[in-house]
């Protein structure tokens, strides 16, 4: 998991506690569940072979952005 780690381990330019700890934290604990759950739910589908390829995009909750982007 080293995308994970390198998302907790980033720092804001004054080297200041590691952004997942400061007040700016939403961004950084916000991608890594999201990171973690994409991992979980592809390992899962794989491991039952029911599915090929994991397309993403299909479990976005903004349906809005999803049609209009095209």
């Amino acid at each position: 998991m080293a995308f994970r780690d390198y998302l907790l381990s980033l720092h804001d330019a004054n080297q200041q506690p590691p952004l997942h700890v400061s007040r700016r934290k939403t961004f950084v604990v916000g991608f890594v569940c999201t990171f973690d759950a994409v991992l979980i739910l592809a390992d899962e589908f794989f491991s039952e072979q029911r599915l090929m390829y994991f397309p993403t995009f299909r479990i976005s909750q903004d349906f809005i952005e999803t049609l209009f982007s095209k």
